[in-house]
This record gives C-alpha cells, sequence and structure tokens, in this order.
C-alpha cells in the first residue's frame, strides 16, 4: 500500500530522491550519538519509528539541526513528520530492517499527533533457535523476549587496557536458551531490577540488541544507550508468551 491516506505516506512506500514526504508515526526508540570521550556532547540524535502498518525506519538528526528539533520529539509519542531525506540504510547494527533510512533537514517539520492505531511498541522478536542460526552474526539489532533463569555477579571484562563491567542474564524460551551479556551502565539496570523484583523467573524483553560471538557463544549485547530492557513489563506480548511457554511445557510432560 503506498499511502495511509490522500496526505499521508506509509513507511514502507519510503525511498530516495526526493523529500516531500508525510509520515504518521510513534517514536519507539530515541537515543543520542556522542563520542565516546565527550559523553554529553551529542554529534547525532537517532531514533526508531513506526507507523500504523507496523514498519519500522531509521531516523537521525544531525548535530547542526539538534537544538532546533530535539526538543520537538519524545520518545513514545506520535507525530507527524513532514519534509525530510531518505538515503539508504548502511553499515551495521541496525535498528530496522527498511532499506532505508531517514535524515532530518532543515525544511522538516514535526507536530505532535494521536492515534490508538499505531502500536505502543513495534516489537521484532527473534526465538532462541532464529538467533543460533545466525552463527553469531547478524546486521540487525533485534528484539527479544524471554524467562530469566539466571543472573550473574557483576563481573569485570578486560579487553587491551580496558576494563569494563558486566552482568550476564539466561534466557529461555519455547525453542531453547540465550545468554544476554550486559556492559556499563545496563549492570546498574539490570542490577536495580534483580533487588526490586522479588518475583521468581520474571519474564524480560530486551529492544534492540545485537548478536555476537562472545567467548566462543553466541550471546546477545547491549548498544550502548540504544537498547531497552523492560523487566517484567505488563503488555499483551508478556502474557501471550507466558501462556506460550506453559503449553510447550504440557506437551513436554504430556499433560
Amino acid at each position: 500500500m503506498a499511502s495511509l491516506s490522500a496526505s499521508l505516506n506509509s513507511v514502507a512506500s519510503l525511498c530516495s530522491g526526493r523529500d516531500t514526504w508525510r509520515i504518521k508515526v510513534r517514536v519507539v526508540r530515541m537515543w543520542e550519538m556522542c563520542p565516546i570521550s565527550e559523553p554529553g556532547k551529542p554529534f547525532a540524535v537517532q531514533m526508531v519509528l513506526i507507523d500504523a502498518e507496523g514498519q519500522r525506519i531509521e531516523a537521525t538528526i544531525i548535530k547542526s539541526l539538534i537544538r532546533k528539533l530535539f526538543g520537538e520529539i519524545v520518545e513514545g509519542n506520535i507525530c507527524k513528520i513532514t519534509y525530510f531525506s531518505v538515503v539508504p540504510n548502511l553499515g551495521v547494527y541496525k535498528a530496522a530492517k527498511h532499506e532505508f533510512k531517514i535524515i532530518f533537514n532543515s525544511r522538516t517539520k514535526i507536530v505532535p499527533e494521536e492515534s490508538d492505531l499505531i502500536p505502543l511498541y513495534g516489537f521484532d522478536f527473534m526465538n532462541s533457535a532464529e538467533i543460533a542460526h545466525t552463527n553469531g552474526e547478524s546486521e540487525n539489532l533485534i528484539d527479544v523476549i524471554g524467562l530469566v533463569t539466571a543472573v550473574s555477579r557483576e563481573k569485570q571484562y578486560t579487553k587491551g587496557a580496558n576494563i569494563t563491567r558486566m552482568i550476564e542474564l539466561q534466557l529461555i524460551d519455547d525453542r531453547g536458551s540465550v545468554q544476554c551479556t550486559f556492559f556499563g551502565s545496563y549492570v546498574d539496570v539490570v542490577t536495580h531490577h534483580v533487588q526490586e523484583d522479588r518475583q521468581a523467573m520474571p519474564v524480560v524483553v530486551v529492544k534492540f540488541a545485537k548478536i555476537k560471538t562472545f567467548k566462543g557463544d553466541f550471546v546477545l549485547q547491549n548498544v550502548m544507550h540504544a537498547t531497552r530492557i523492560l523487566w517484567n513489563p505488563e503488555i499483551p506480548e508478556v502474557l501471550a508468551f507466558r501462556n506460550r511457554l506453559m503449553l510447550h511445557r504440557r506437551k513436554l510432560l504430556n499433560i
């Protein structure tokens, strides 16, 4: 479908060659891109947008426009965006599978909107079997949902002269298990949830994680500032996952 209405374009229809686009989307993730040596000085703002058809696309605010546009976009909110450039989506660890990505320009206009049709999270889940099938190599960031069966103590990972904090989670689904390794500030996020949530084996959703080979195993790792961890969220996807896992267990036990 080329357009959602007479005045709006679908995310799926976006391609390079023009900037007279009009889309209505939700900002499902938004983060600053900063130099390692200057964490408080972003050179770009990256985000992932989704429309009512469930199509995701990456978008970028370049450094010269951050002051103008950054305050007009809020993660989780819906807006209508008009006039922007569309370029090929190149590079590794893409946050959306769309062939193209959006670059905001000096003509870009952003207007707050409302809609009950646009997904709140826009998950694109991979199960443990699909993750294993990648052999530790994927150019796309992924979403995963799983039951937490183990949490490591905080560790230190040394690479060259750099020492980084890390923590590991073991997740299971109805297809197997997957190891998650979180670094840096994500250690505090996991530790906080473990300490605050006393429920045995909570369900965790990890959004925008990368698949890597780490110490000989296929694992999920965080992408700094992009990855999001949802711990026991009260959302339909978690309820459906628990039901699916229970059904799988009953099949294994021949109940």
